[in-house]
């Protein structure tokens, strides 16, 4: 019996080691694309969006437009931590055949640029790797920047010029706010009237500079 589950050990080691392996060559290949993908057809980008820790889905296409058939031999996600592929090692597609390839990503709550590459290698003879990409601008619902010295000496009051930044979707109802309140004994002066901004992907924003006063007792380091 223990010679038996060392085998098996040993077995899964070596499985595990080949499909890294092949991985790891689909990756290295693809690499060699650069970034030639046709914008029409491989690269989806989902704009604007706000950043509620959502997953966003999309399906490519595989098409066979070759007069053989062929199979797909592997596929490499290039940020597995935030991003999937389903799809299948060894699905066949006949000449004219086209196969969905449903992908997702998700995204945090703050707001980032990204984008990430899908990589899928076909035996198809002469054929490089097929490569996709997701693409998007995430946004923070709420941002408070501080424009402000890196620090404050202890015992003196300061003076904080501030930016309140929000951000909704256009028609969800949850409106912009149209004021602001400290919540902490401070003196918050709003400077003139919010500058409000709506993107062609349907988010609203608005931006209210602030002053704050801070008592002697604060530091900001």
């Amino acid at each position: 019996m223990v010679y038996s589950i060392r085998c098996l050990m040993i077995c899964l080691i070596l499985i595990a080691g080949c499909s890294r392996e092949v991985a790891d060559d689909v990756l290295n290949d693809a690499l060699k694309l650069g970034d030639r993908i046709p914008e029409d057809e491989s690269l989806h980008d989902f704009g604007d969006v706000l950043a509620d820790g959502q997953t966003l889905r999309h399906e490519f296409l595989l098409h066979n437009g070759s007069s053989n058939a062929f199979r797909v031999k592997d596929f490499v996600v290039a940020s597995p931590c935030c991003s999937d592929m389903e799809l299948e090692r060894g699905a066949s597609l006949s000449p004219g055949e086209t196969l969905p390839i449903p992908v997702s990503l998700r995204i945090g709550k703050e707001s980032e640029r990204k984008r990430v590459d899908f990589f899928v290698s076909t035996d198809e003879a002469g054929a490089p790797p097929r490569k996709y990409a997701l693409k998007f601008a995430s946004h923070a619902r709420w941002e408070f920047l501080v424009d402000a010295p890196g620090s404050i000496p202890v015992g003196q009051t300061a003076r904080l010029r501030c930016l309140v930044v929000s951000r909704r979707l256009k028609g969800d109802g949850a409106g912009l706010p149209t004021e602001i309140t400290p919540q902490a004994p401070l003196i918050l002066a709003r400077l003139g009237e919010p500058d409000l901004e709506v993107t062609q992907s349907g988010l609203e924003i608005a931006r209210q500079s602030v002053e704050i006063d801070l008592p002697h007792r604060c530091r900001r380091s």
